[in-house]
């Protein structure tokens, strides 16, 4: 083996150019493979890390007709899921929060979870300094706890071992902390955790509402099943708890919203929005695969021409078939691990970037690593690319010395046999086909990303900066509005701000929308079927201004809305249709409700019609929207600041401001509007830039393919292009036809990957936006393309076959 090795070696060091192109070739390949392998295999194969995680399940209770996924649960039904299940070992309460921590340097938000201690034992987390939560913290009368994780620990507390038992504010409530949790990934909630706390650090979680009432649902489920049982056999017994608190609480299950009881794996979960993703980025590499194989499988075929006499006089020296097929396989593998360990390093270096992309789709995107199993996935490709281009090509008998010739002119050199030479063209043909399919879905990403670009969002985005600023001190609303007024009076007089606003929520963030009962008169819904998807805002009087949104009818906000005067409403075009038709909006009454059942106290009266806006990004459908005054409302978290320039000096100056009037609040960010808008199409953005990455790197294997075989073909034509010459052939005529052998390689191609992108592109019909999967565009223009790149990696080799010398070639004879 030794001794095969090494005559490999030194065969390849004769013929660097045909090691080095086989392994950059592969290497890219395996590299762009692995890495998205290593993505699927960290997030969609790889098991929680948690003890029975199998076991572990989401509770849901989605509302059937109202078309909400999860209401969330009320301590009051978690308590009898606890007590009347048979299958489920423990249940498991989450309070997805925001925190505002001071006390560990700079007032900051953390997220985390309000969560009994039985969530620790559920996924084994154990503290690495004090403790976790324990039985004792889940009373009501308990002291106020939290724990911290590891990486806050670290990136917050400095690592500092002295954390245990400081005291800290959460929220405004005084907490101490007992534990810094071992490192480690914990999964739950919206957002990765950064401290967990008992409900005692939340005054809202202690209230008689959410303690007590049945229908006030705000805390996550999370159930772990009984070993030995099933998931039907779970969901079963789930189930009939369901109906039998439906059938004794009808009040508080109204039949027309079809309330529901499901169980879903935790896994399954966290992946969800991922997967298709994931799925399809593999399916598309795994092409490039493909091209970069059948180009390596091209260049094979051409070397063992080239090697044909050498390995039949070694056949009629005495080596047996099997001997030569260990040579090359032996050759074959070596190059192949070399490819593998490139690959590997391109993987590495892709590895950060694409964790950052995962990060948008999944909380398990810390799971993404080269491990034992990305690796083996590596190699085992080299190792079955290098046995099948050792058993590919057929091998030269003793017999064929002779015919072979005694010389090495290039008329001289054996020519291929028709299987070798329609094997190069198929292999040309399949790399073309694979290319316009990556092409086609790489020019459909593209298309949807410049029309989610083209959007028009309804508002002026352009100069205005956004400063958050949660309420998480809890001052009262008055006090809240008082402080908000002194902040925009200072900040209009800023140079070159020209308007501010507040808003709850400001436009492109993630905010959930809410299935709501809506009604424009005493007992009568605006809508046939209640309840409906409502978006609400609580914004300032010069909101609309501040951002350009038209008024259509009406008025805006001003004096009229006091605190206790009449409530009044604005709303946007949707919402005017759905609700009232073709009637006038302006002065009608207009109430919402979560149940159809408890209505607020004042009713609101329309004062004004707004133009539509997407301020839920550009791929988001209009939804209906009720915008109230923050005169009569809780005012808003986000400050909206329309400058004349793109400094963002304003931003730190309004900062400034309201850690002068309230120290403790988070200002958690300053950004521009247009910063988030791109960010809201990113993910589109990042598609179309790997799968074009892919395409180029697929068409630019292609090429090489092209004009290799169309080199490879004229080099055995030599004698051919030389008696054509003497015979009176101009250059243009050998010039068309080199051209066109290699556009008629490209056309084989371009048939197959034509039925090849119609089968795959409906696999990203999800992905698209105003583009349909069989876009008449995309395809053509990906058609002539790959055309245009056939001809030119023709050119060369065709332009090479017009330089013969008739006299040069015919002696070489």
């Amino acid at each position: 083996m030794g001794t095969m090795l090494s005559a490999a070696v030194r065969q390849l060091r004769q013929d660097l150019g045909y090691a080095a192109a086989f392994v950059v070739t592969l290497g890219l390949g395996i590299g762009a493979s692995t890495a998205i392998f290593s993505a699927v295999e960290g997030v969609l194969i790889r098991p929680l890390p948690y003890p029975h995680a199998d076991r572990i399940m989401y509770v849901q209770q989605p509302l059937q007709r109202a078309g909400a996924d999860n209401t969330l649960f009320s301590f009051v039904e978690a308590a009898d899921y606890r007590t009347q299940t048979r299958t489920i070992e423990e249940v498991v309460e989450y309070g997805d929060w925001q925190f505002n921590v001071v006390g560990l340097g700079e007032p900051r938000v953390a997220f985390g979870g309000l969560v009994t201690s039985n969530y620790f034992k559920v996924l084994a987390i154990r503290p690495q300094l004090g403790r976790a939560l324990q039985a004792e913290d889940d009373s009501r009368s308990s002291p106020a706890v939290a724990v911290l994780t590891h990486e806050f620990w670290q990136r917050v507390a400095g690592s500092d071992p002295n954390v245990i038992g400081k005291s800290i504010e959460l929220t405004g409530v005084p907490a101490t902390i007992v534990g810094v949790l071992e490192p480690g990934s914990h999964y739950a909630g919206t957002a990765r955790a950064e401290i967990y706390a008992n409900y005692p650090t939340n005054a809202h979680y202690m209230g008689a509402s959410m303690q007590n009432e049945r229908n006030h649902r705000m805390t996550d489920l999370y159930a772990l099943v009984k070993d030995g049982i099933s998931l039907q056999q779970a969901q079963a017994d789930v189930s009939a708890v369901s109906q039998r608190l439906h059938a004794s609480y009808p009040a508080d299950y109204p039949a027309e919203r079809g309330f529901d009881t499901t169980l879903t794996p935790w896994r399954e979960i966290l992946v969800r929005r991922a997967r298709p993703t994931l799925l399809v980025l593999m399916g598309a590499v795994g092409l490039v695969l493909l091209v970069a194989c059948a180009n390596v499988g091209n260049l094979t075929l051409a070397r063992l021409v080239r090697r044909e006499r050498e390995l039949a006089v070694r056949a009629a020296l005495g080596a047996t078939p099997a001997q030569l097929r260990w040579q090359l396989l032996t050759e074959h593998a070596v190059l192949a691990v070399a490819g593998s360990l490139l690959g590997v390093v391109i993987a590495s270096l892709a590895r950060g970037g694409l964790a950052d992309y995962a990060r948008r789709l999944t909380l398990r995107a810390d799971a993404l690593q080269l491990n034992g199993t990305v690796l083996a996935f590596s190699l085992v490709v080299g190792v079955v690319a290098a046995i099948l281009f050792a058993w590919m090509p057929r091998l030269p008998s003793a017999g064929r010395v002779a015919s072979s010739g005694g010389g090495g002119g290039a008329g001289q050199r054996s020519t291929t046999g028709r299987v070798e030479r329609r094997a190069q063209r198929a292999l040309v043909a399949v790399q073309v086909a694979i290319s316009f399919v990556v092409l086609v879905g790489a020019g459909l990403l593209v298309r949807t990303f410049i029309n989610l670009q083209r959007v028009d969002s309804g508002f002026e985005e352009n100069g205005v900066l956004v400063v958050r600023a949660p309420n998480l001190t809890r001052f009262p609303p008055d006090r809240n509005r008082a402080m908000l007024e002194e902040v925009m009076a200072r900040v209009r007089a800023y140079p070159g701000v020209q308007s501010v606003a507040t808003s709850n929520r400001a436009p492109f963030e993630v905010v959930n929308i809410n299935a709501l009962y809506l009604r424009t008169a005493e007992g009568r819904f605006a809508t046939p079927q209640p309840p409906v998807q409502l978006l609400t805002t609580v914004v300032s009087p010069d909101y609309f201004s501040t951002l350009k949104i038209p008024l259509l009818r009406g008025r805006t906000f001003g004096a009229e809305e006091t605190p206790t005067g009449q409530r009044g409403t604005i709303v946007n075009e949707t919402l005017a249709k759905l609700a009232f038709g073709d009637k006038d909006p302006i002065g009608q009454r207009l109430e919402w409700s979560f149940d159809g059942q408890n209505w607020p106290p004042q009713p609101r009266f329309v004062v004004g019609v707004v133009k539509d806006a997407r301020e839920l990004g550009g791929s988001r459908t209009v939804v209906a929207t009720v915008f109230d005054a923050s005169s009569q409302n809780s005012p808003g978290q986000s400050l909206l600041i329309r400058t004349a320039d793109s400094s963002p000096a304003v931003g730190r100056e309004a900062a400034k401001i309201i850690h002068e009037h309230d120290p403790k609040r988070p200002v958690t960010d300053i950004a521009w509007l247009t910063a988030s808008a791109a960010e809201r199409v990113a993910p589109s953005r990042l598609n179309a830039t790997l799968f074009g990455s892919f395409a180029v790197l697929a068409l630019a294997i292609a090429a090489i393919g092209v004009g290799g075989v169309l080199a490879f073909s004229i080099s055995e034509r030599t004698r051919e292009f030389g008696i054509r010459m003497a015979l009176g052939a101009d250059q243009l005529r050998i010039l068309r036809g080199v051209l066109g052998e290699g556009l008629l390689l490209a056309a084989g191609g371009l048939v197959l990957g034509v039925i090849g992108a119609v089968l795959l592109s409906r696999f990203l019909e999800g992905f698209l936006f105003e583009v349909t999967p069989l876009d008449t565009i995309t395809f053509v223009a990906t058609g002539l393309s790959l055309a245009l790149v056939a001809l030119g990696a023709a050119w060369i080799p065709a332009r090479r076959a017009t330089k013969v010398e008739p006299n040069v070639a015919l002696r070489a004879t």
